[in-house]
């Protein structure tokens, strides 16, 4: 893991400090750092003292416990944007409550915890943000454990492959998977031997996997076998935006005449 200076056009793309003035953002920048860990790299462990927040600028960092029989179960994988807030932590009298690990070489924004917590009571639109950031989370946990009870295995994939296609900006015609087998099938809380078998089945809703590439041939049909299941279609972004490339789909094929 290393540090480096941070440049302050880092921290303007990331949107949770697009709204700090430039005294603000000087403020900040005497505290931050950039820093970089390579894949498979620890960026903390469960237990370790939260010292500072990250943001993750590139790459991808996966958030994981580990059951008493060695199993680790991965709770998110956090990406371009995305925070490394653990609201445990404050259960916890400050220390971790999951461990952190490069996914891919990845960059972060290190900021201080102590200085968090004395900014968060200083500026209204920091503590704004860490609210939306709770209660973002709080939404993402129902709305995996509402998942993991009404969906089956071929549902919980699909509408997984949707999001990274969404997430990635990937094409839905073809796209290669950003993450290992191992580590989708341990987001969704499933066996890999479950998650390899239910690949197969995909091409009966509109998915071909092959590999590690995916194609969406049926994004409309893909949609319906997973978001039928789910109580929160209507209010989804990632819905949204496949149903927006399925429409230009459709466009895009009348328009060559076929």
């Amino acid at each position: 893991m290393s540090d480096v200076k941070i440049s302050s056009n880092v921290i303007w793309t990331l949107p949770f400090f697009s709204k700090l003035n430039d005294v603000e953002k000087a403020e900040l920048l005497k505290v931050a750092n950039f820093r970089h860990v390579k894949r498979g790299e620890t960026l903390f462990l469960q237990g370790d003292r939260l010292t500072h927040f990250y943001w993750v600028c590139s790459g991808a960092i996966r958030q994981f416990r580990v059951t008493p029989d060695g199993r680790e179960l991965t709770g998110a994988i956090r990406t371009e944007g995305d925070v490394l807030y653990d609201p445990d932590a404050r259960q916890r009298e400050q220390h971790h409550a999951m461990n952190a690990r490069a996914v891919q070489e990845t960059s972060l924004l290190a900021i201080p915890a102590s200085w968090i917590d004395e900014h968060i009571k200083l500026w209204p639109h920091l503590a704004d943000h860490f609210m939306t950031l709770l209660a973002g989370r709080a939404q993402e946990a129902l709305i995996d454990t509402e998942h993991q009870a009404t969906m089956n295995a071929a549902q919980l994939v699909s509408c997984f492959l949707q999001k990274l296609c969404v997430l990635h900006h990937f094409d839905p015609h073809g796209f290669e998977l950003p993450y290992s087998k191992s580590l989708i099938a341990s987001r969704l809380g499933m066996e890999l031997e479950t998650f390899s078998r239910t690949l197969p089945k995909l091409r009966e809703v509109g998915i071909t996997v092959t590999g590690k590439h995916v194609a969406f041939d049926n994004i409309s049909l893909a949609q319906s076998h997973a978001c039928n299941a789910c109580t929160v279609t209507e209010e989804c972004l990632t819905h949204a935006a496949m149903q927006e490339m399925a429409t230009r789909s459709v466009g895009n094929y009348k328009k060559s005449g076929q």
